[in-house]
Protein backbone atom coordinates (compact mmCIF):
# COMPACT_ATOMS: atom_id res chain seq x y z
CA UNK A 1 0.00 0.00 0.00
CA UNK A 2 1.18 3.56 -0.73
CA UNK A 3 0.08 6.39 0.75
CA UNK A 4 0.92 10.33 0.25
CA UNK A 5 2.85 11.93 3.32
CA UNK A 6 3.45 15.90 1.89
CA UNK A 7 4.72 15.83 -1.08
CA UNK A 8 6.93 12.14 -0.59
CA UNK A 9 5.16 8.68 -1.22
CA UNK A 10 5.40 6.13 1.52
CA UNK A 11 4.51 2.20 1.37
CA UNK A 12 3.41 0.45 3.91
CA UNK A 13 2.78 -3.15 3.83
CA UNK A 14 3.25 -6.61 6.95
CA UNK A 15 5.71 -9.23 6.33
CA UNK A 16 5.97 -12.47 7.92
CA UNK A 17 9.40 -14.57 8.60
CA UNK A 18 9.23 -18.19 10.11
CA UNK A 19 12.08 -18.89 11.88
CA UNK A 20 13.92 -22.20 12.72
CA UNK A 21 12.26 -22.81 15.57
CA UNK A 22 8.55 -23.01 14.10
CA UNK A 23 7.33 -19.73 15.24
CA UNK A 24 7.01 -16.66 13.12
CA UNK A 25 7.88 -12.95 13.46
CA UNK A 26 5.67 -10.10 11.53
CA UNK A 27 6.62 -7.05 10.81
CA UNK A 28 4.92 -3.97 9.77
CA UNK A 29 7.67 -1.88 7.31
CA UNK A 30 6.84 1.32 6.36
CA UNK A 31 9.24 3.59 4.72
CA UNK A 32 9.56 6.31 2.57
CA UNK A 33 9.31 5.65 -1.57
CA UNK A 34 11.75 8.70 -1.58
CA UNK A 35 9.73 10.04 -4.85
CA UNK A 36 6.55 12.18 -5.43
CA UNK A 37 5.12 9.90 -8.09
CA UNK A 38 2.67 6.96 -7.08
CA UNK A 39 4.07 4.64 -10.17
CA UNK A 40 7.41 5.12 -8.62
CA UNK A 41 6.60 4.53 -5.14
CA UNK A 42 5.21 1.24 -6.33
CA UNK A 43 8.04 -0.10 -7.74
CA UNK A 44 10.23 0.55 -4.87
CA UNK A 45 7.74 -0.87 -3.10
CA UNK A 46 7.57 -4.18 -5.22
CA UNK A 47 12.09 -4.12 -5.27
CA UNK A 48 11.64 -3.91 -1.20
CA UNK A 49 9.55 -6.91 -1.26
CA UNK A 50 11.42 -8.97 -3.96
CA UNK A 51 14.37 -8.08 -2.03
CA UNK A 52 13.24 -9.50 1.87
CA UNK A 53 11.68 -12.57 -0.47
CA UNK A 54 15.21 -13.40 -1.32
CA UNK A 55 16.96 -12.43 1.55
CA UNK A 56 19.25 -9.85 0.21
CA UNK A 57 18.03 -7.60 3.44
CA UNK A 58 16.09 -8.09 6.75
CA UNK A 59 12.61 -5.98 7.37
CA UNK A 60 14.33 -4.54 10.59
CA UNK A 61 17.60 -3.27 8.68
CA UNK A 62 17.89 0.37 7.62
CA UNK A 63 16.70 2.04 4.20
CA UNK A 64 19.55 1.11 1.64
CA UNK A 65 20.91 4.44 1.35
CA UNK A 66 21.55 5.48 -2.57
CA UNK A 67 25.42 5.80 -2.85
CA UNK A 68 26.61 9.51 -2.91
CA UNK A 69 27.81 10.64 -5.80
CA UNK A 70 31.55 11.20 -6.10
CA UNK A 71 32.90 14.44 -6.41
CA UNK A 72 33.93 15.45 -9.72
CA UNK A 73 37.40 16.53 -10.60
CA UNK A 74 38.19 19.92 -10.39
CA UNK A 75 39.25 19.85 -14.10
CA UNK A 76 36.06 18.90 -15.04
CA UNK A 77 34.22 21.21 -12.78
CA UNK A 78 35.40 24.18 -13.91
CA UNK A 79 34.36 24.09 -17.55
CA UNK A 80 30.67 23.73 -15.89
CA UNK A 81 31.02 26.32 -13.57
CA UNK A 82 32.39 28.17 -16.11
CA UNK A 83 29.52 27.51 -18.32
CA UNK A 84 27.21 28.55 -16.02
CA UNK A 85 28.87 31.50 -15.06
CA UNK A 86 29.19 32.53 -18.80
CA UNK A 87 24.83 32.46 -18.48
CA UNK A 88 24.16 33.98 -15.29
CA UNK A 89 26.80 36.66 -14.69
CA UNK A 90 27.92 40.05 -15.44
CA UNK A 91 30.91 40.47 -17.87
CA UNK A 92 33.17 41.43 -15.62
CA UNK A 93 32.57 38.77 -12.89
CA UNK A 94 32.45 36.13 -15.61
CA UNK A 95 36.34 37.45 -16.53
CA UNK A 96 36.93 37.26 -13.10
CA UNK A 97 35.98 33.97 -12.46
CA UNK A 98 37.77 32.76 -16.08
CA UNK A 99 40.75 34.49 -14.47
CA UNK A 100 40.49 32.86 -11.10
CA UNK A 101 39.90 29.56 -12.24
CA UNK A 102 42.72 29.38 -14.67
CA UNK A 103 45.45 30.55 -12.35
CA UNK A 104 43.32 27.11 -9.95
CA UNK A 105 43.91 24.43 -13.06
CA UNK A 106 47.82 26.02 -13.62
CA UNK A 107 48.42 23.46 -10.82
CA UNK A 108 48.37 19.83 -11.86
CA UNK A 109 47.78 18.45 -8.55
CA UNK A 110 45.08 20.71 -7.68
CA UNK A 111 43.15 20.14 -10.75
CA UNK A 112 43.31 16.61 -10.89
CA UNK A 113 41.71 16.29 -6.75
CA UNK A 114 37.95 14.91 -6.20
CA UNK A 115 38.14 15.94 -2.94
CA UNK A 116 39.72 19.20 -1.92
CA UNK A 117 38.02 19.86 1.57
CA UNK A 118 40.95 17.58 3.71
CA UNK A 119 43.69 19.59 2.24
CA UNK A 120 41.75 22.82 2.48
CA UNK A 121 41.68 22.00 6.13
CA UNK A 122 45.31 20.48 6.70
CA UNK A 123 46.84 23.74 4.63
CA UNK A 124 44.48 26.48 6.10
CA UNK A 125 46.98 29.35 7.14
CA UNK A 126 44.26 31.16 9.23
CA UNK A 127 44.51 29.06 12.74
CA UNK A 128 43.52 30.08 16.14
CA UNK A 129 46.44 30.40 18.15
CA UNK A 130 46.95 29.83 22.18
CA UNK A 131 48.86 33.59 22.05
CA UNK A 132 45.59 35.15 20.33
CA UNK A 133 43.57 33.96 23.06
CA UNK A 134 45.73 35.26 25.34
CA UNK A 135 45.66 38.87 23.59
CA UNK A 136 41.82 38.88 23.39
CA UNK A 137 42.37 38.11 27.33
CA UNK A 138 44.19 41.12 28.04
CA UNK A 139 42.27 43.24 25.33
CA UNK A 140 38.89 42.80 26.90
CA UNK A 141 40.59 43.31 30.71
CA UNK A 142 42.22 46.47 29.55
CA UNK A 143 38.86 47.61 27.58
CA UNK A 144 37.26 46.64 31.38
CA UNK A 145 39.07 48.20 33.37
CA UNK A 146 40.13 51.04 31.19
CA UNK A 147 43.17 51.98 33.04
CA UNK A 148 45.56 52.76 30.75
CA UNK A 149 45.06 55.56 28.00
CA UNK A 150 47.64 53.68 25.15
CA UNK A 151 46.39 50.96 23.53
CA UNK A 152 48.78 47.86 24.58
CA UNK A 153 51.14 46.11 22.47
CA UNK A 154 48.42 43.41 22.15
CA UNK A 155 45.86 45.58 20.25
CA UNK A 156 48.56 46.69 18.05
CA UNK A 157 48.73 42.99 17.01
CA UNK A 158 49.88 42.46 13.36
CA UNK A 159 50.61 39.31 11.42
CA UNK A 160 52.74 37.93 14.34
CA UNK A 161 51.28 38.30 17.98
CA UNK A 162 54.95 37.11 19.48
CA UNK A 163 56.46 40.59 17.86
CA UNK A 164 53.95 42.09 19.44
CA UNK A 165 54.94 40.54 22.64
CA UNK A 166 51.81 38.90 23.59
CA UNK A 167 53.27 35.18 23.35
Amino acid sequence: MIFKRGRTYWYKFSWSIKQRDGTSRSFLIRRSARTKLPIEAEEVEHEDRRAIRLGEIHPLDPWPKPPTPEAPLLREFSTRFLEHARLHVKESSFAFYTAAVSRLLAFPELANKQNLQDQARSHCPIRRRPENARCRCVRDKWRFENSASSSPACLRMGPDPKAAGCA
